[in-house]
This record gives C-alpha cells, structure tokens and sequence, in this order.
C-alpha cells in the first residue's frame, strides 16, 4: 500500500508540530504509513532514505540523535547501518 502524503494537501501543515510518530523498520519495498517530514536516528550510521519520487538517498555517517529532514516514504534496508529510527510526521 502506498504511502498517504497530507503534505500534498495542505503543505502548511509541513511546519507544524508532530503528529504522527512511526517506529522505522528498514525495508526495501514496504513503505510507512504515512508520508513522514523527518527520520530521527537514534543509533548512528547510514540512512537510505527513499524520497517521494521513489528515490533512494544515501546519509552517510548520519550522527545519534539527529534528524534527516524531508519528505519520505521508506528507508531501505539494503545500506542503512542506522538504528533506532523513528519516523516523525
């Protein structure tokens, strides 16, 4: 199932506080819920965080207790060495 993207609708809602907060399972094809705007990495490592265009992009040596800003739909398992992620929407 796709992801739901609220920020399509009303992109002013991209600036406001979390709502949704989803714990990360790395996967190369299932996709969260929701559309999320920011990963917090709470063990560091590489993120492969997968875009709304279906891209995958790689953060690297991603520091713990940081947040990856952005809209995505996924983190693949295939290179993310991080842990402990949430998705925070």
């Amino acid at each position: 199932m796709a992801a739901v993207n609220p920020y399509q609708v009303n992109p002013y809602d991209y600036a406001a506080p979390p709502a949704r907060i989803e714990v990360v399972v790395p996967h190369d094809s299932t996709e969260f819920a929701t559309v999320c705007r920011a990963i917090y990495v709470g063990v560091g490592g590489h993120v492969a965080a997968v875009g709304l265009n279906g891209t995958a992009y790689l953060h690297k040596n991603v520091p713990s207790g940081s947040y990856i800003m952005g809209l995505f739909k996924r983190v693949n398992a295939t290179n993310t060495t991080a842990t402990d992620m949430l998705a925070v929407g």
